[in-house]
């Protein structure tokens, strides 16, 4: 149920779908409220070892959290993140999730004009944190109620991202096997995005590496966890 937030929210953008608000809203104050340890601890099992846990956080720290977004346009989303608190920072072409959404469905990736729109939130005594918003515009002439329903009730595209803090492939390896091995995760594809390289990082090559796993809620419905570790490109050489 949307709360009032939600409704003044919607008020004041009515061309965006409500459920679309109400998952921003719900992802933006998850990245607020959150810090590295929080966000890992709800991703991992809940027997999953305080000390590995800590172990992990010496190594990456959370930068940003992702959403597939279905809208008008890029102006809507813009407007609203800034509303809820975030300084938009950059807008780029999706590479990545564009080639996996043109994949999943059968789409000619050529017909996909799918956007991030990269939002940061700064504190003064905490590190920037990020949101990144994969724009979907509505018109699409491909786009479907079943593609929308299915992104949507499935987040198959909802993500947190972590940073490597080690510029070193031993680390990342461990890390990587410590969330296959006792976190459940299985690698789930990843890749470079030039366009955010050139807006964001002045041409620096990062890697992306998605691992994702499905789990099983309280009410028995099966729900998709995705986590994303971003590092030096280097280090997959």
């Amino acid at each position: 149920m949307l709360t009032e937030e939600y409704h003044s929210l919607h008020k004041n953008y009515p061309s965006l779908d409500a459920i679309e608000i109400e998952r921003v809203s719900r992802i933006s104050r998850t990245i607020m409220q959150k810090d590295t340890p929080g966000i890992l601890k709800d991703m991992l099992p809940s027997d999953f070892s305080e000390a590995l846990l800590g172990d992990l956080c010496k190594h990456c720290e959370f930068v940003h959290a992702g959403l597939l977004v279905f809208a008008p346009s890029l102006m809507e989303i813009q407007c609203l993140i800034g509303e809820i608190g975030f300084s938009v920072e950059h807008v780029f072409p999706s590479v990545i999730v564009k080639k996996r959404v043109s994949e999943r469905y059968g789409v000619n990736d050529e017909s996909l004009h799918i956007h991030i729109v990269k939002g940061v939130l700064r504190g003064k005594d905490s590190p920037a944190k990020y949101i990144e918003l994969f724009v979907f515009p509505q018109d699409t002439s491909s786009i479907t109620q079943n593609i929308m329903h299915n992104e949507r009730l499935n987040e198959l595209e909802t993500h947190f991202a972590f940073q490597l803090l080690d510029r070193d492939v031993i680390i990342l390896q461990g890390l990587l096997s410590t969330l296959k091995t006792y976190g459940g995760f299985y690698d789930d594809g990843g890749g470079r995005n030039i366009f955010e390289e050139k807006a964001v990082s002045s041409g620096r090559g990062k890697q992306i590496l998605y691992l994702s796993k499905v789990v099983q809620e309280v009410d028995g419905n099966s729900k998709m966890v995705r986590l994303e570790i971003d590092c030096d490109a280097s280090l997959m050489l």
